[in-house]
């Protein structure tokens, strides 16, 4: 939560993904792993369930190809 860093939350991980209990309310999201391109996303909790829908992350590869894939389109 961007206005209460001290906020508590729930979490779960299990075998149909990650799933967070949180108030309503503004928020950056951030995932991180190792040797993958980290994700960012604002959102806006202002209904009692918003499904985020399936994210996927791309390796720093796969990122780095993508990077590279659009210079070159660009270029043309």
């Amino acid at each position: 939560n961007e206005w209460d860093s001290n906020l508590k939350y729930q979490r779960r991980v299990d075998e149909n993904g990650f799933r967070m209990v949180v108030p309503q309310g503004g928020y950056l999201l951030k995932i991180e792993a190792e040797g993958y391109e980290t994700y960012t996303l604002e959102i806006e909790m202002d209904e009692p369930r918003t499904d985020l829908g399936l994210i996927r992350m791309l390796s720093t590869a796969e990122a780095a190809a993508k990077v590279e894939k659009n210079r070159s389109r660009a270029a043309r």
